[in-house]
């Protein structure tokens, strides 16, 4: 349930595209992310860090992609998160005890 739930921005994108467009689609996925981790934080009292980047990097690029009107920013998000998390995946090994995949 928690993949549906963490992966609820982009069935709202890909369904607003469809219908309305990349600019449509990118403001629906920013608003579905601010207010899909205003409810974590509500129900948990707490942050997850996966949800606060992913929000950040939606926020960025998406704002990016809706003042420039270019989409390539929001079309960037995923490969930009996948570098994100590969370098921290990749430092972790150099930094402490034990890789971040070992904990």
């Amino acid at each position: 349930m928690q993949l549906l739930y963490d992966m609820l921005p982009i069935f709202v994108f890909f369904i607003v595209y469809k219908i309305a467009g990349i600019y449509a689609a990118t403001t629906a996925a920013i608003i579905i992310s601010i207010l899909q981790v205003a409810y974590y934080r509500w129900r948990h009292k707490k942050f997850e860090k996966m949800q606060v980047i992913t929000l950040a990097m939606i926020v960025v690029l998406g704002g990016l992609t809706l003042i420039l009107h270019k989409p390539i920013f929001i079309k960037w998000k995923v490969s930009v998160i996948n570098w994100i998390f590969g370098l921290v995946f990749l430092g972790s090994h150099f930094i402490g005890k034990k890789p971040l995949i070992r904990l």
